[in-house]
């Protein structure tokens, strides 16, 4: 008789583990994907070989498209003439201030 939290099994009458039969299927469907990866992998650098310029191409692409999303990421810190403009009130009179910036630059 088995004693509390011990079960009598018999490896012939028991049924399939859930757990065994889905690591089971969570390894095909690994070997599956690293399958199709190694595939598309293959592909890829054989079209690489195949067109290599078109490649370089794609790659400066890529690189402008990032370098500009970083880029956009990092703004320019406001200079002191442009702190002082903005803590200068609107008014017509000091429209001749914002042409200093010419002559400081």
């Amino acid at each position: 008789m088995p004693m509390y939290g011990e079960m009598q099994t018999n490896a012939s009458t028991r049924p399939p583990q859930p757990a065994t039969t889905m690591q089971q299927e969570a390894g095909a469907y690994i070997h599956e994907a690293a399958e199709y990866g190694q595939q598309k992998a293959n592909e890829l650098a054989r079209g690489a070989k195949q067109h290599p310029y078109a490649t370089l191409a794609l790659a400066a692409g890529f690189a402008l498209a990032l370098g500009a999303l970083w880029k956009l990421g990092a703004r320019r810190p406001a200079s002191h003439l442009d702190q002082l403009y903005a803590r200068l009130p609107e008014s017509p009179d000091l429209s001749w201030i914002k042409g200093l910036d010419r002559y400081w630059r």
